[in-house]
């Protein structure tokens, strides 16, 4: 069964994340050494490219090993509300995501490390086609990209 919240600043009873936390502004990001853009708000590095799909656990062991490609260490599957600082919901059209630091984001899901609170093997996801937090079996295929 999936969930679907609207998190959006009239609805904070029910949100993880309100859009008061999207921090996705033109000049935000910059690029970094690799394929690696950094947030001057959050100063979290983000994956620029190479956007797969998998299982969210199959996600968490991919960004933790990407070191060796991207540089450096501590790359992770981002939490719910650090993944929602990505969200640009002044875009027009899908995806909803700063298009010149990202501009290979599908308007698909992505994974977070966030579980779902009832412990039943779902985890939230961020959907950049409309902003959306949902949740859903760890099992489903979605997008990854990883942060340190």
């Amino acid at each position: 069964m999936r969930r679907a919240i609207r998190c959006v600043a009239a609805a904070l009873v029910a949100c993880v994340a309100t859009a008061a936390l999207a921090g996705a502004h033109a000049g935000l990001y910059q690029q970094v050494a690799g394929p690696a853009v950094l947030d001057t708000k959050t100063k979290l590095t983000w994956q620029h490219s190479g956007i797969t799909t998998m299982s969210q656990p199959d996600a968490v062991v991919a960004c933790a090993s990407l070191g060796a490609q991207l540089g450096g260490s501590g790359w992770r599957l981002p939490t719910i509300k650090e993944l929602q600082t990505l969200v640009d919901y002044g875009q027009a059209t899908s995806p909803m995501i700063d298009r010149t630091a990202f501009p290979s984001t599908p308007g698909i899901p992505f994974w977070t490390s966030t579980p779902f609170s009832n412990g039943d093997g779902t985890a939230w996801a961020i959907s950049f086609a409309d902003g959306m937090s949902l949740s859903g079996p760890s099992s489903d295929v979605h997008g990854v990209r990883c942060v340190r």
